[in-house]
C-alpha cells in the first residue's frame, strides 16, 4: 500500500497492533487511532445528521445510512435455500439462516 504522508502510514500501522491508547471516557472502549475514537464518540451523541430521504430515519454515521438504504431497495439477490425468502444483503440472509437454525453467526 502507499500513503500520502508518514503520519497516514503510522496510523495504518497502528491498526495492525493490539495497542489501543485512545479510550472512550463514556464506555471505556479503546481504539488504535484518535480518528476512530472521534467517530465512536458520535455513537454516544443524540445528533444524527444523516437522514434517509425515504423514511426520515436518522443516523450518526453516513455509512449506516448507506447500509439502511438497502432496506428500501427492491433488489434482493440473496435467497434462503430453506424457505426461499429473498434478502437485499448477504449478511441479512446469514442472520436469517442462523436464526432459523439457532446457530451463532461467525
Amino acid at each position: 500500500m502507499s500513503f500520502r504522508s508518514k503520519s497516514h502510514y503510522k496510523q495504518h500501522l497502528s491498526g495492525h497492533t493490539n495497542v489501543e491508547p485512545f479510550k472512550c471516557t463514556i464506555c471505556n472502549k479503546s481504539f488504535a487511532g484518535k480518528s476512530r475514537l472521534t467517530r465512536h464518540l458520535k455513537s454516544h451523541s443524540d445528533v444524527k445528521e444523516f437522514k434517509c430521504s425515504l423514511c426520515n430515519k436518522s443516523f450518526t454515521h453516513k455509512f449506516n445510512l448507506s447500509q439502511h438504504l438497502w432496506s428500501h431497495s427492491d433488489q434482493k439477490e440473496f435467497k434462503c435455500s430453506v424457505c426461499n425468502k429473498l434478502f437485499a444483503r448477504k449478511c441479512y440472509l446469514s442472520r436469517h439462516v442462523c436464526n432459523n437454525s439457532n446457530e451463532k453467526p461467525l
